[in-house]
């Protein structure tokens, strides 16, 4: 969860980082924002420099003051480094960013307009550190342009069918959103029908998550991972019902890959291939993989 008990904070770094604070685990950090944003800040330690994303209002004015209060310098995204986007495709954003330095046509192959903020945070936190150790502006550039991370809008080919896979963890209403643009911004133009698997956890914000996915599926499959925490699957398809959705019902990840596998056989043939879309809950995108064989290819959902 990261913050004041999170068990990395034992560690004394060379530079804090806190990216952008939003709604979650609030049993845990507490039910507002200013409460959830004051755990998170507890990270900040004595005379370390700290870079955080742009922050609503009210989380900023406590980082501030938790900054303020342990002496350490604060670097806030688009107020004392920014970036421009230059071009962003489902491969990936290229942006410029201004900080201490200019540095021009950096490259993150990472999807979706939000991996610009995070990238921006990134570099600033090694703009910081250059001069404590060997780290060039050279070898920054580099390690942008090889990063990679599996479960974030993960785009498996599926060789043999005329379906791809896409698969990521959203699991609060914010992670929902971005993956809501990213899926209207790159994949809808570029696929024909998308298919939506859905496994949420039970103590999560259901509705915020399922409110900016649901519209563009052209069918939900509602399922859930084996842990003890997930939502039923029929308590999601009653939420979706209640506002307009229809929707399928599995008892499992596996379940809910072969019928989207079968469903997408019944699609007549057509130039665009499809998608299917899994989601909602890093278990539920764990088990998927599983089912899958942790292979970049869906060398078949039915074994």
């Amino acid at each position: 969860m990261g913050g004041r008990l999170d068990a990395t904070n034992i560690l004394y770094p060379a530079v804090s980082v806190i990216t952008r604070i939003c709604f979650d685990h609030q049993e845990f950090l507490g039910e507002t924002l200013r409460e959830i944003a004051a755990e998170k800040a507890g990270i900040i330690k004595t005379s370390v420099p700290v870079v955080c994303s742009a922050q609503e209002p009210e989380a900023l004015e406590m980082i501030e003051a938790k900054a303020s209060e342990e002496g350490a310098e604060l670097f806030v995204c688009g107020r004392d480094f920014t970036s421009c986007l230059v071009q962003s495709t489902m491969d990936g954003i290229t942006f410029d960013y201004q900080g201490s330095q200019r540095v021009d046509t950096l490259r993150v192959p990472l999807c979706g307009v939000h991996q610009l903020e995070n990238a921006s945070v990134a570099v600033k936190a090694m703009e910081l550190i250059m001069e404590k150790a060997s780290v060039t502006l050279q070898s920054v550039r580099e390690g942008l342009a090889r990063t990679t991370w599996r479960g974030r809008l993960e785009l498996i080919k599926g060789e043999r069918y005329r379906y791809d896979l896409l698969i990521d963890g959203a699991h609060n209403p914010a992670a929902a959103q971005a993956l809501a643009e990213a899926l209207r911004r790159y994949f809808v133009p570029s696929y024909g029908e998308i298919i939506l698997i859905l496994g949420i956890m039970a103590d999560k914000d259901i509705e915020g998550i399922m409110r900016p996915l649901l519209p563009i599926a052209s069918e939900v499959i509602f399922t859930a991972p084996g842990y003890e925490r997930a939502a039923a699957p029929e308590r999601l398809a009653e939420y979706a019902k209640s506002i307009g959705f229809t929707s399928t019902v599995t008892t499992s990840v596996k379940e809910a890959l072969d019928r989207a596998a079968k469903t997408m056989e019944r699609y007549p043939s057509s130039e665009a291939r499809h998608l299917l879309v899994i989601t909602g809950s890093f278990y539920t995108i764990g088990e998927a993989k599983v089912v899958l064989g942790h292979k970049g290819i869906l060398t078949g959902l039915r074994e």
